[in-house]
């Protein structure tokens, strides 16, 4: 039978990346499609910890693969010496160091070690895996989205990605890897995102089904991601307002010392607007992210107190899920900050940033005021829509007060000053871009002003702005504002 395309390029790949435990993975996976079993057990031996992953099970001659490679090993040398010379043979039958095959050997070689090894019997006090039941599978997540966080060459993230996969708990039935673009330190959030492959498990899950969606990964025509597509945009969407609502969260209990009971309780009226509005998409995931948000916050709280009196930290909780994971409407996150958005000023560039952790999650175009702009760490103490009761005034339609001072940042009726020092000292916005990032980010959230805080000149916007509809008046009619 004629080698896969697949096939051709993973052996090519495991002689470049030996250590990458995924490709062994695969590649034992490719040669058990064409019934070379001996190779594809050599496969699953080097893969390891990936091979019981996702097989969920331990490989059958696991505890005495060395044994077999050895003797093949022995095999593939005498055969080599005999042809080279019966001198070089006698030489080197004297010798008692055994050297490995390394895996440009391996991937070249046509015959794989042929002993038939016996599936050893499992002490009885050694806990065999646990084989959950289809109902226990169905409370797992419906899908997964696995970010890589680095942009590596040759297809490696495959591998990184992958790896991180196979610490989950529960299988998805259907599993993407996505790779975001990077501007500097960060990577974009609303940006030119490429999904790297795709994966479903078959229906006894006994092999996993992988599609490769980008032609650097498979070295090959590129199989349809349209499926892929369409679980990223509309999650996408979720995740935005995910971010919002758990920074609203956190915000609130950092205010108040309490949990609110109820979404409504974020979304009072001025000057407790937490939230400017409301979508069907947060009221429906408010009660999850709450217990996720709420569970962070106690583990949080345990490791300080446990640091205080000398002791370990204490492992990460909500089910070992860190702030880089979540499940945000049965879909799996890995890899992608899920901490409070924070605001990020660089008056340098004339750009302010939205982000969580190392993600730009928007960025706009701002005017500033030189030297009369502060620096330092600030946050947003007061939010108003229409400051002095109209909304094409000097301060626009929206504000939002930095630390209870006279500075702000709020839209403008001089469009020409975004990108000059004209202000006396606040952070001047466009009309669209302001009205956003007054929705988009609750009160209490810190802003960076400043200082060695640098982020990418490129805008980041998606085609949609992030909006909630409005239920409060978040007015302020009493008061005459005057930012600088």
């Amino acid at each position: 039978m004629e080698p896969r395309e697949e096939s051709v390029y993973l052996k090519q790949f495991v002689k470049q990346h030996p250590e990458n435990k995924m490709a062994w993975y695969l590649l034992g996976k490719e040669y058990s499609k064409i019934g070379k079993e001996s190779k594809a057990n050599y496969c699953f031996i080097q893969a390891g910890k990936v091979y019981e992953a996702f097989e969920r099970k331990q490989h059958p001659i696991v505890q005495q693969h060395r044994e077999a490679v050895e003797e093949w090993a022995r095999r593939r040398k005498r055969k080599a010496i005999l042809k080279r010379s019966l001198i070089f043979l006698a030489l080197l039958f004297g010798l008692t160091v055994y050297s490995p095959p390394n895996a440009r050997e391996i991937a070249d070689s046509d015959q794989l070690a042929t002993r038939q090894v016996k599936e050893p019997k499992v002490p009885s006090d050694v806990q065999k895996p646990i084989v959950k039941s289809s109902v226990e599978e169905n409370q797992g997540p419906k899908a997964r989205i696995a970010f890589s966080k680095r942009q590596s060459g040759e297809g490696e993230e495959m591998g990184v990605v992958l790896a991180g996969m196979t610490g989950t708990s529960e299988p998805a039935p259907y599993t993407i890897a996505v790779r975001m673009q990077k501007q500097g330190k960060y990577r974009v959030w609303p940006g030119a995102n490429d999904i790297l492959f795709s994966a479903r498990p078959s229906v006894d899950r006994a092999s996993l089904q992988i599609k490769l969606h980008q032609e650097e990964i498979c070295r090959c025509e590129p199989e349809d991601a349209s499926e892929a597509e369409e679980l990223l945009r509309t999650w996408g969407k979720q995740q935005e307002t995910s971010w919002t609502l758990s920074s609203a969260l956190q915000h609130y209990y950092e205010m108040t010392k309490q949990w609110p009971k109820q979404l409504d309780d974020l979304i009072g009226a001025y000057p407790n607007n937490y939230l400017a509005g409301d979508s069907p998409a947060m009221r429906e995931l408010f009660p999850s992210v709450l217990e996720r948000v709420r569970s962070e916050q106690q583990t949080t709280a345990a490791a300080g107190k446990d640091r205080e009196e000398g002791k370990k930290d204490t492992a990460a909780g909500n089910n070992g899920r860190t702030q880089d994971s979540a499940v945000i409407n049965e879909v799996e996150v890995l890899n992608l900050p899920q901490q409070p958005l924070e605001i990020i000023v660089d008056v340098d560039n004339y750009r302010l940033a939205v982000v969580s952790g190392d993600v730009i999650v928007r960025s706009y175009p701002i005017g500033l005021g030189g030297a009369k702009t502060p620096h330092g760490t600030f946050h947003i103490s007061e939010k108003v829509k229409n400051p002095n009761g109209r909304d094409n005034g000097e301060f626009g339609s929206r504000g939002m007060t930095l630390s209870d001072t006279l500075y702000a940042i709020h839209g403008t009726n001089e469009p020409d000053s975004i990108g000059k020092d004209e202000s006396l000292g606040c952070v001047r916005m466009g009309k669209e871009d302001v009205e956003e990032l007054y929705d988009l980010v609750p009160l209490g959230t810190k802003v960076t002003i400043g200082g060695k805080q640098r982020v990418p000149e490129q805008i980041v916007a998606p085609e949609v702005k992030f909006k909630l509809k409005p239920l409060q008046n978040e007015t302020n009619p009493g008061k005459v504002y005057r930012w600088l």
